[in-house]
């Protein structure tokens, strides 16, 4: 069976909010909870407890559900996810 995934929630922020760029993200570092997977060459980190995800192909992240890179993609190393930011991003991470 075929998933269904939409990337493109576009819910209204708060009044002054500004998403996070990637270097400032990265910059905050990830809790101990987080996961790397790779999808198709595109890097995402999962929070499984708090059932979130982000896609980090695009700048700013996206919100993803978490089972698509736990069902569709392979889990990589902290290291190998910023690999992937370099090459994608130009951002050394």
């Amino acid at each position: 069976m075929p998933s269904i995934i939409d990337d493109t929630y576009q819910g209204v922020p708060l009044p002054g909010f500004v998403r996070p760029t990637i270097r400032e993200s990265l910059a905050k570092g990830f809790t101990s909870e987080a996961e790397f997977f790779e999808v198709d060459g595109l890097p995402y980190v999962v929070w499984s407890d708090w059932n979130y995800a982000e896609n980090w192909s695009v700048d700013p992240i996206a919100e993803s559900h978490p089972f698509h890179p736990t069902l569709n993609g392979r889990k990589i190393s902290e290291t190998q996810f910023r690999q992937m930011l370099w090459t994608r991003h130009g951002i050394e991470a």
